[in-house]
């Protein structure tokens, strides 16, 4: 009883690391508009980190569990994931409470995915060193740059990083997701990203939206560009809220005179 409760637990653990779970918060952040340029740039994070890591674990080659299959294991992708999306939350939040609740949480995803035998220490240690150095070089790129020039070098860096895994070890279908998600959200920044919807009225009409949309493109696009469209979808969507749906102002008590 008590092993089938820690099993719970751990498969918890690592479903809050995987992606399924950050992109319904990535969807969630922006098109609720709570804190959506966090959302926006910890999604281009995770996105430049599943490319990143693939070539990584390319150039040092550490052999999977033999239980795994074939496949690298240096450094843990999973870990890698979910420590550059809740650390960058870490990094841009100032309360402590919070900050102590996403350190403890990635310390439940690396546990379990221990646990589970997917990854070792080492791997896990390399995915948080590589974390550390990634916050830390946008940081230094954010001081010296500003957001402006950090999202331009940004956006050549992913573009060389992928162009670098494509020619020499030749990318995977995930890599290519991940470009797409990247691509998605920089021209859906571009396009619409200064529209802002206040009333929840709007923002729950720009959820249906999206998520009607996004149920059509799933249907008839079953390659990895869908992500692609996803993404301006949402950003589609909160455009579409804001000109199609205008709930009634002339009852609000500051109009009425």
């Amino acid at each position: 009883m008590a092993l089938c409760g820690i099993d719970s637990l751990v498969h918890l653990a690592l479903k809050m690391g995987q992606g399924e779970v950050l992109s319904f918060a990535v969807v969630l952040g922006i098109l609720f508009d709570y804190r959506k340029e966090d959302f926006e740039r910890a999604a281009c994070f995770v996105c430049f980190v599943m490319i990143f890591n693939t070539l990584l674990k390319n150039i040092f080659k550490v052999p999977l569990f033999p239980h795994l299959g074939h496949g690298y294991a240096f450094p843990s992708g999973h870990m890698h994931v979910a420590a550059i999306f809740y650390g960058y939350f870490i990094y841009r939040t100032r309360s402590h409470a919070v900050q102590a609740i996403l350190i403890s949480l990635l310390g439940c995803v690396a546990s379990s995915i221990v646990y589970k035998h997917f990854h070792d220490w080492y791997d896990i240690f390399g995915a948080t060193v590589f974390t550390c150095l990634e916050i830390a070089g946008y940081h230094f790129l954010r001081k010296r740059y500003g957001e402006w020039g950090t999202d331009i070098i940004s956006i050549l860096l992913v573009i060389t990083v992928f162009c670098t895994l494509q020619s020499v070890y030749g990318a995977k279908s995930y890599n290519w997701l991940a470009l797409y998600v990247f691509s998605g959200i920089v021209i859906g920044k571009r396009l619409c990203g200064k529209i802002i919807i206040t009333r929840w009225s709007q923002k729950l009409v720009s959820l249906s939206i999206w998520a009607g949309m996004a149920a059509i493109v799933r249907f008839f696009n079953k390659n990895p560009s869908r992500y692609f469209l996803f993404m301006i979808g949402i950003y589609l969507s909160i455009w579409l809220a804001s000109n199609l749906y205008k709930p009634d102002t002339q009852s609000s008590p500051e109009n009425q005179e």
